[in-house]
């Protein structure tokens, strides 16, 4: 992972937890999912793909599938025990200059499992 994208991945823990999510993991190696959290608003447990764009005019970043997003959730819950209701959202990023991204965060972006 380069060190600007860490920086969105890091980014993007930190505004999660800000809407008052508890971070769970931040996953280095994986494709689509980077970071696992819970919202205890809707008590379910949350696998967040980060995407990042340099500038506005970049064509959207490539969209997982969904069995990438269902393969890893399988294996970290696998490791971690079944935590109840779960989702996929995702965090897009782009990048405006002096050190500043625009993000968005799409909720439940391919539906529960």
């Amino acid at each position: 992972m380069s060190n600007l994208e860490k920086r969105a991945v890091d980014a993007s823990a930190a505004y999660l937890c800000s809407k008052g999510y508890d971070v769970l993991d931040v996953l280095d190696g994986n494709e689509a999912v980077k970071i696992v959290a819970r919202d205890n608003d809707t008590d379910e447990t949350v696998f967040v793909s980060v995407q990042l764009r340099q500038r506005a005019s970049d064509a959207e970043p490539a969209q997982p599938q969904r069995a990438e997003y269902e393969a890893e959730a399988r294996e970290w819950l696998a490791d971690h025990g079944n935590l109840g209701k779960c989702r996929f959202d995702a965090v897009l990023l782009t990048v405006a200059g002096d050190g500043r991204a625009i993000l968005r965060h799409h909720i439940n972006c391919l539906g529960t499992f």
